[in-house]
């Protein structure tokens, strides 16, 4: 019985890592895993993809390190390593490089690898390029910058509100109308600052 039991058991376990090394294998996202020294192990066939270093080229003979775009602080690794030697997954966003030199965003996440007894035995990551997210990331920034300037140097007083009726942006000419500091502006309900009351001096509801 404990001969057939052991036999099952090792069926069930190789049955998972074939299933787990398909999902790998087919994910969309860039895979590698690492002993505890940083040798890489493995990687998946997005791995090879995304930077463009082949199974012969890393496997067994390259650590993370020939992915360093050199953007990371010695802070910043020391806090990455500290958290994932300590058991727990590190996820951060970072620059990476591949091979032919190119600067990847990538989201990263790394997930200690443990044993039954409790053993690290290394480092399961996930590679998801986010540059071109980045990019439009970035391009909303610099026009909403574009635009504020833009309001700013009008005489006019301008200022604008989300859905909620809250104040998001306020230009100095309306500062200077309601005599009102930036700060005491941004966030705040607009229509009970600057809708107090009408011509007839009564107030207006603020549902108004």
């Amino acid at each position: 019985t404990g001969s057939v039991q052991d036999i099952t058991e090792r069926k069930l376990a190789e049955m998972t890592l074939v299933k787990f090394k398909t999902a790998i294998e087919s994910s969309g996202e860039a895979i590698f895993m690492t002993d505890t020294k940083g040798i890489i192990t493995f990687i998946n066939p997005e791995f090879t993809k995304l930077y463009g270093y082949s199974i012969e080229e890393v496997v067994g003979k390259m650590t993370p390190r020939i992915l360093k775009s050199g953007q990371r602080t010695q802070e910043q690794y020391q806090t990455f390593w500290k958290t994932i030697l300590g058991g727990d997954i590190a996820r951060t966003e970072l620059v990476n490089k591949t091979k032919d030199g190119h600067m990847l965003n990538i989201d990263e996440v790394v997930n200690p690898i443990i044993e039954k007894s409790g053993k690290m035995i290394g480092f399961l990551a996930t590679h998801r390029d986010i540059t071109e997210h980045k990019k439009i990331e970035q391009k909303i920034i610099d026009e909403k910058a574009i635009d504020e300037a833009i309001l700013e140097s009008v005489g006019e007083g301008v200022y604008g509100t989300n859905l909620e009726g809250e104040t998001i942006f306020v230009n100095s000419a309306m500062l200077r109308i309601l005599g009102y500091t930036r700060e005491e502006l941004l966030g705040k309900k607009s229509h009970a600052i600057m809708h107090h009351t009408k011509n007839d001096d009564t107030h207006f509801p603020t549902i108004e």
